[in-house]
């Protein structure tokens, strides 16, 4: 009976992701278009007598623009529904596991609190400690996606890409809204590709790791453990990276051209700009975290002895 319940609330909870995500995009884009403060401020010659000012604080902040309540409600429905629908994905696919796997009540609320901790620690990692920031978007962070591998690593795929889901749901409020609407010129639509491919898509798929699991188990010795853990970590960064890079060449190269934001975009296509700009910083970003892997393996080593000694 219980299975069954969980069956009706997950496709309810799929149900009415689908519906409210769908009306989301709707009103998103046939609402009115969105204000920029940066606008009201160079329209009334502010950057002419603050120039260098302004520049200075364009190095580490950029024009953000006031959203109405609509479009604060249509943001928060989104990722709302999106979260359900990820949810309402994952309790169906436990109760199609369920015949194979009886997991109880009180070990779910342990995996749920150590999920809950780890993307708490990947958000403050992916915040504060930004080493070197692209020119325009992305960064260098220090192991701020090591928390969501282990999850994987040690969880699995579901939990992993629930996991990875709503860190990226986290930090594309926290960070990632902000950034890319206080950019002059761009529309609501690229605004909704952009955070769709550029945060959403490309961090879940840091839960790929999650199919690692059962090949870093069973391996008998640490070194086996560390290059399974290695080609995990190397793939999500790949898989990352090429997200990263789809929507570099599909939104933002014709808006860099536009904008003029650089002279290089001049001279290159589309997709080896994309290529070149992103590989700036996801190439330290894979080397810092690869680095963390012996790190890695030595905490899912420690928790799995826990866990045999506790049953």
């Amino acid at each position: 009976m219980k299975n069954k319940k969980d069956l009706a609330v997950g496709l309810i909870m799929l149900i009415s992701g689908i519906i409210g995500t769908v009306c989301a995009i709707v009103i998103m884009n046939w609402g009115s278009e969105i204000r920029f403060l940066g606008e009201d401020f160079l329209a009334g010659g502010f950057w002419e007598a603050n120039e260098e000012i302004i520049r200075e604080n364009l190095q580490r902040i950029r024009f953000r623009h006031p959203l109405s309540a609509v479009e604060i409600s249509t943001i928060a429905v989104m990722i709302i529904s999106l979260a359900m629908f990820i949810a309402g994905s994952v309790l169906i696919l436990m109760f199609i596991k369920s015949n194979a796997v009886k997991r109880n009540s009180q070990e779910n609320l342990r995996i749920i609190i150590e999920c809950s901790v780890m993307v708490s620690v990947a958000v403050v990692l992916s915040l504060y400690t930004k080493i070197w920031r692209a020119p325009l978007g992305g960064s260098v962070t220090l192991f701020s996606m090591v928390p969501l591998i282990i999850i994987g690593l040690r969880r699995g795929v579901l939990w992993g890409y629930a996991t990875a889901f709503v860190y990226s749901a986290a930090y594309l409020l926290l960070y990632g809204l902000g950034s890319v609407a206080g950019i002059a010129g761009i529309s609501r639509n690229l605004i909704i590709v952009s955070s769709l491919i550029d945060y959403v898509l490309a961090y879940t798929l840091i839960g790929t790791a999650g199919f690692f699991k059962s090949f870093v188990k069973k391996a008998e010795s640490k070194g086996k453990k560390i290059v399974i853990a290695s080609a995990a970590t190397l793939l999500v960064c790949v898989l990352r990276y090429a997200a990263h890079v789809i929507v570099g060449a599909a939104v933002w190269y014709e808006i860099t051209k536009t904008q003029s934001w650089n002279e290089y975009v001049h001279t290159v296509g589309a997709w080896v700009y994309s290529i070149i700009y992103n590989l700036q910083y996801m190439l330290p970003e894979t080397i810092i975290t690869l680095a963390a892997v012996p790190a890695v393996v030595t905490i899912l080593s420690v928790t799995e002895k826990q866990n045999r000694v506790k049953s």
